[in-house]
C-alpha cells in the first residue's frame, strides 16, 4: 500500500524589520517535592531554545533544622546560584538560573537540599531579547521573622525595559500579594510558596514592591528574594496587572483596578467580559462624588449640611420641591451665588439651582427658602471630574406631570459624548417613599415623595427616561439636566466587541495612556439607564509600558468558539513593531489555570476571564492557553514598541508538521514532536 506524505514546513525569519528587544517570560511551573533530599518532578520546557534562560528556585519550609546544600541540575551541569540562599527561622530560600543551549529541550531539572520538610520548586522561563541572553543582577534576600507579612528589599533595575522577580517563602501557610491580585504579575503559587515578575518601565526612581501576606494563621517566618533581569535593551514589557472585578449576579458596573509601577507614557489595556447583549459605557470624566438629602416635613426652609467629601472646583446641583404651586424658591445667600439651572411651578414648586464648590462649602450648612410652608423635599448631588475639570451643564430641563401611579423622567437632550445624565422625581401632595426601577437607578437618594437618579451616557443625543412608580395617584414634577467636562484621554475601544457563538459572553477591549493623576480603579457602566442589568461582568487592567506614545496597537485580532478541549487565544499577524502580543479572553464560566511549562504566559486568570501575553512569533497562530472546554471569546493586540526594533542577529525558528493525505507505499516518517513557533 502507498502513502502520500506532504511535509509542511512554517518559518518565521527574524531579521532587521523583526521583533526585538522585549523582555517576557513564559512556562512558569511549580511542583511540591514531598519528602525525600532531590526531586526531578519538573523539566525545561520542549518549546526552550537557545539563548533563552531558566529561573529555579528552592523553597522549603524547615525538618528538623533549616535546610542547606541547595543545588539545581541539568543534564549533569549545575546551574548558577543567584545571590546567596535566604534562611529565616526554618523557611529557606534559594534560586539558580541558566541561559539554555542545545538539547537542554525537554530534560529533567535535578534539583537538592538537606534538612528539608516540604520543599517545592518553581521554575520560571525567561525570553531572549535582540536575541541576547537575559542577564541576572545582583539580587538582594530578606527575612521576616514572625510576621504576617514580608516586603523584599527594594530593587532598582539599571535600566528601563528589564523585568523585576519577588519571590516569598513561609515556614508554613499561604501567601498572597498585599492580601489581593495586585502586582505582581504573572505569579504563580505552590504550597506556602508565591512568586512573580512586573516589568519596569521608568527611567528614574524604583518600584513599588509587592508584600507577600499570609491568607490565614500565622505568624510565620518568611524567606524573599528580589531582583532584576536585563535585557539587551529598552524594549516593551508587561508592566503588571490591578486587581480584577467580578460581579456574579445582576450588577450595574464593574471596576477593576489599575496596576502599580505604570509611569507617565505607560498604556493601561482594559478587558471587559459581560453578558451578551450588555450595553456599556467606558469610563467618563465626570463623576458623582457624594449626595445629601433632607426632607424635614412641613416646612418654609431647608438648611443641609455640605458633605465633607466636597472637593473645591466641583458642581453642586440642587433640586428644591414643595407641595405648593406658584412658591418662590431661594438659594442660600452665604458661601457665593447660586445659580438658577430651570424651575417649575404647575403642580407643585420645583427649583434646581448650581454652584461651585468654593473654600468653606465643605462640611458647612446652608439653608435654601420658600414662601409657602408646605412639605418639601431638598436634594444635593455633588460631581467632580477625573480630569479635575470642573463639569458644566450644558441643557436642563424642569417640567411636571398629571396625577399618576408612575411617570417617566423628560430626556434632556445631551450636546457632548459622555455626559453624565441626572435628575430627579417628586410626588406632590404624597409623603411615601417613591420607587424607582432598580434597573435604572445608579443611585437612589431622597425619600418622602422623593427621589433622585444618575447615569452616564457614552454618545451625545436624547437621554433615557427612566420610570417611578407610587401605590397614590398625585401629580408630579421632574427635572433632568445632562452634566459634561471637556475633560480628554478618557477610554477609547479597541475594535469591536465579540461574543462567543452561543451568544453568553461578550468580550471587549479598551485602551488609555496612563496619567499620575489616575484613581486606582475605574468604573464601566453596564445598561445604563436602561432596562436590564448584566447577569455577570468582569473587569481587568493590565498595563505596559515603552510602548509607541499614540498607537500602543497597531494590529488586533479576534477568535470565537463554541466550546473546545482547549481554550486558544485568538491569532495575530504581527507588524515589524510590535514586541509582544497581550490576549484577553472571556467566558461565561470559569476558566481553568494555565498550561504550565508552555507559551503563552498567563497574567491573570478571573473568575470569568484570563490574560495572556507572549512574543509576536508565537501569536502567529492560534497558542492554547487553558483547558476550560467551554465557549469562549478572544481578542489579540500587538503592542506596538515606541520605537521600530531592530535585530543585530537575525534569528529563524523553523518547524515542521506531517500531514498524511492518502496511502501510497512510501514508509511513513515519524510524527514531529515540535511546537509551533517558539
Amino acid at each position: 500500500m502507498k502513502r502520500l506524505i506532504v511535509m509542511l514546513v512554517m518559518w518565521l525569519a527574524l531579521g532587521a524589520t523583526a521583533h526585538a528587544a522585549a523582555i517576557s517570560t513564559y512556562g512558569a511551573q511549580g511542583v511540591a517535592c514531598g519528602s525525600g533530599t532531590s526531586c526531578n518532578n519538573l523539566n525545561v520546557p520542549t518549546a526552550a531554545v537557545p539563548n533563552q534562560a531558566i529561573l529555579v528556585c528552592i523553597n522549603t519550609s524547615g525538618g528538623t533544622s533549616a535546610a542547606t546544600g541547595l543545588g539545581v541540575t541539568i543534564n549533569g551541569v549545575s546551574l548558577t546560584q543567584w545571590g546567596s540562599t535566604v534562611t529565616q527561622g526554618k523557611s529557606v530560600k534559594g534560586c539558580f538560573h541558566k541561559t539554555i543551549a542545545n538539547g537542554d529541550a525537554g530534560l529533567a531539572i535535578d534539583t537538592s537540599w538537606t534538612n528539608a520538610n516540604n520543599p517545592t520548586i518553581t521554575a520560571w522561563m525567561i525570553s531572549p531579547s535582540d536575541n541576547v541572553a537575559p542577564t541576572f543582577e545582583t539580587p538582594v534576600g530578606t527575612g521576616c521573622a514572625s510576621a504576617g507579612s514580608c516586603t523584599p528589599t527594594t530593587v532598582t533595575p539599571s535600566q528601563n525595559g528589564d523585568l523585576i522577580f519577588e519571590s516569598c517563602n513561609l515556614s508554613a501557610g499561604s501567601p498572597e500579594w498585599n492580601g489581593s491580585l495586585i502586582s505582581p504579575f504573572p505569579t504563580i503559587r505552590t504550597a506556602a510558596d508565591i512568586s512573580g515578575f512586573f516589568g519596569w518601565s521608568g527611567t528614574s526612581g524604583s518600584p513599588t514592591m509587592a508584600s507577600a501576606n499570609l491568607t490565614s494563621g500565622g505568624p510565620y517566618d518568611i524567606a524573599c528574594i528580589a531582583g532584576a533581569v536585563k535585557a539587551s535593551g529598552t524594549g516593551s514589557v508587561i508592566v503588571g496587572a490591578g486587581a480584577d472585578s467580578y460581579n456574579s449576579g445582576a450588577a450595574l458596573s464593574v471596576s477593576p483596578g489599575e496596576p502599580s509601577n505604570l509611569h507617565s507614557g505607560d498604556w493601561a489595556l482594559t478587558g471587559i467580559d459581560t453578558q451578551s447583549g450588555t450595553n456599556i459605557v467606558a469610563p467618563i470624566d465626570a463623576n458623582l462624588n457624594t449626595t445629601a438629602n433632607a426632607h424635614p416635613g412641613s416646612a418654609n426652609h431647608i438648611a443641609l449640611t455640605i458633605p465633607a467629601g466636597a472637593v473645591i472646583g466641583q458642581l453642586m446641583i440642587s433640586a428644591y420641591s414643595c407641595n405648593s404651586s406658584g412658591a418662590t424658591i431661594t438659594a442660600p445667600s452665604t458661601g457665593g451665588a447660586w445659580t438658577s439651572v430651570c424651575s417649575d411651578n404647575t403642580n407643585g414648586t420645583l427649583a434646581v439651582f448650581s454652584k461651585v464648590v468654593q473654600a468653606g462649602d465643605a462640611g458647612t450648612s446652608r439653608t435654601w427658602n420658600s414662601s409657602a410652608t408646605n412639605f418639601s423635599n431638598l436634594s444635593l448631588l455633588i460631581f467632580g471630574s477625573q480630569s479635575g475639570i470642573t463639569p458644566s451643564i450644558e441643557a436642563s430641563i424642569c417640567t411636571h406631570k398629571a396625577a399618576a401611579t408612575s411617570v417617566a423622567l423628560p430626556g434632556v437632550t445631551s450636546l457632548t459624548a459622555n455626559d453624565i445624565i441626572a435628575g430627579g422625581a417628586f410626588q406632590v401632595s404624597a409623603a411615601s417613599v417613591l420607587a424607582a426601577s432598580t434597573a435604572t437607578q445608579l443611585v437612589q437618594i431622597g425619600g418622602g415623595g422623593y427621589v433622585d437618579e444618575y447615569f452616564p451616557q457614552a454618545m451625545a443625543g436624547a437621554s433615557l427616561t427612566p420610570s417611578f412608580t407610587n401605590g397614590s395617584s398625585v401629580a408630579w414634577d421632574l427635572w433632568q439636566v445632562a452634566i459634561a467636562t471637556t475633560g480628554t484621554g478618557f477610554w477609547t475601544q479597541q475594535g469591536t466587541s465579540v461574543t462567543d457563538p452561543t451568544n453568553a459572553a461578550t468580550l471587549s477591549v479598551y485602551r488609555r495612556a496612563f496619567s499620575a493623576s489616575d484613581p486606582s480603579t475605574w468604573t464601566w457602566w453596564l445598561n445604563p439607564g436602561g432596562a436590564n442589568k448584566a447577569t455577570f461582568s468582569e473587569g481587568l487592567i493590565v498595563g505596559a509600558g515603552n510602548l509607541n506614545t499614540t498607537t500602543p496597537v497597531d494590529v488586533s485580532n479576534s477568535l470565537v468558539n463554541a466550546g473546545e478541549a482547549q481554550t486558544q487565544e485568538a491569532p495575530l499577524n504581527p507588524t515589524p513593531n510590535d514586541e509582544l502580543a497581550l490576549s484577553f479572553n472571556g467566558y461565561n464560566t470559569g476558566p481553568s489555570g494555565e498550561r504550565g511549562g508552555q507559551y503563552p504566559q498567563a497574567i491573570t486568570i478571573g473568575s470569568h476571564m484570563s490574560a495572556y501575553y507572549t512574543t509576536p512569533n508565537a501569536a502567529v497562530v492560534a497558542q492554547a492557553v487553558d483547558s476550560v472546554g467551554a465557549p469562549y471569546a478572544s481578542i489579540t493586540l500587538g503592542l506596538k514598541a515606541a520605537s521600530t526594533p531592530a535585530r543585530t542577529t537575525a534569528n529563524v525558528y523553523i518547524n515542521q508538521q506531517v500531514i498524511e493525505i492518502f496511502s501510497t507505499t512510501a514508509p511513513s516518517p515519524p510524527a514531529s514532536t515540535g511546537a509551533w513557533f517558539f
